[in-house]
């Protein structure tokens, strides 16, 4: 939606709404002035972010609670950054609100998880499920993805993937991160996952592979 601080034209304007300010706040700077894309409410527990958010990008809605938010219909998108192991229930009341939904990787922390949320998908095909999943459109990766497109790399047979990443910074800032529920791997290993199926496409699980899950 935005990159490069450019906005990018969508064809029509959209009302959202941003639950989970701690990362959340990223968002609604990048899209503030955005010409379509406009953030009509936000939602936190902590009311102090709240107003601060609210105040610096003229944000109309201030909520507590999710549930009070998708009764807002100017509000047709929900952005989801809150703690991993909320996203399935926040996800449910969203489409349950018919609502369209971007949520932040990982979209669920379990294979269980990932098992309701395709049962919501099949329950509400009229509302959208997007993961935000941002690793794509960083400046080395569009820069690689277009070299690869364009030809210059070639035909590529073998892909190799890494992910290293300081995390201290993270677990000292988010406290829910070691309550319990926060799984490294998903939340991490998205990325690199993630990138590779870009190039390499879906990874093919054997019916034997199956019946070991």
């Amino acid at each position: 939606m935005e990159s490069y601080g450019r906005h990018t034209k969508i064809g029509r304007k959209f009302g959202l709404g941003v639950i989970g300010l701690g990362e959340g706040k990223g968002l609604i700077k990048g899209l503030y002035s955005h010409p379509e894309l406009k953030v009509e409410g936000i939602c936190d527990v902590n009311q102090e972010l709240l107003n601060q958010v609210g105040k610096n990008y003229d944000i109309p809605g201030k909520f507590r609670t999710l549930e009070d938010m998708v009764k807002r219909p100017e509000i047709e998108i929900v952005v989801i950054y809150t703690p991993d192991q909320l996203h399935l229930e926040h996800i449910r009341t969203c489409f349950d609100s018919g609502k369209h939904v971007i949520c932040t990787k990982p979209l669920v922390i379990s294979r269980k998880e990932a098992l309701e949320i395709l049962k919501l998908i099949d329950r509400y095909p009229e509302v959208k499920l997007m993961v935000g999943q941002s690793s794509r459109f960083f400046g080395p990766m569009l820069k690689q993805r277009s070299a690869f497109e364009s030809g210059k790399l070639g035909e590529v047979y073998f892909a190799e993937t890494h992910y290293v990443h300081d995390m201290r910074w993270f677990y000292g800032n988010r406290a829910w991160a070691k309550e319990g529920g926060f799984d490294l791997l998903f939340a991490a290993a998205s990325h690199p996952v993630d990138l590779i199926r870009w190039y390499m496409g879906d990874v093919q699980v054997s019916r034997s592979m199956l019946t070991g899950l």
